[in-house]
């Protein structure tokens, strides 16, 4: 006899709305899974609805397997070897171009085409000078 997953009260127990309708979901479940007929499964619901004690519910399931324990679902963490520092830093990044519409990559281009280029040079033609003076 296959045990089922529902919770369900001992057989002398009365059970509830509660009990009667995870029955009847489970029964649904098993019909979706091509394990019941629909007869099969109006006659269940039919005796799901009417069961007084956990004995009544508990006969619905003997010939059907238990359902699959779905896995623990496990909270998503970064790869340990992430720095959060960098992760922010592209976030702010994307955040930034987002919000402005790319209009924040002008300046950025204009300092690594133009400004950084100017800037090389100066401390070139600096380096220059200061090893003739010597």
């Amino acid at each position: 006899m296959a045990t089922t997953q529902l919770h369900l009260p001992e057989r002398h127990l009365r059970v509830g709305d509660a009990e009667r309708q995870s029955a009847a979901a489970e029964l649904q479940d098993h019909f979706s899974a091509g394990r019941l007929t629909w007869e099969e499964l109006d006659e269940r619901l039919g005796h799901a609805w009417a069961a007084r004690t956990g004995g009544d519910l508990s006969g619905l399931f003997s010939d059907l397997p238990a359902p699959a324990v779905a896995p623990a679902q496990r909270r998503w963490r970064p790869p340990a070897n992430v720095d959060v520092r960098v992760v922010l830093l592209v976030l702010l990044a994307v955040g930034l171009m987002v919000a402005t519409r790319g209009i924040i990559l002008i300046p950025v281009a204009w300092y690594f085409v133009g400004g950084r280029r100017h800037h090389h040079q100066h401390l070139g033609r600096y380096g220059d000078r200061l090893s003739a003076r010597q």
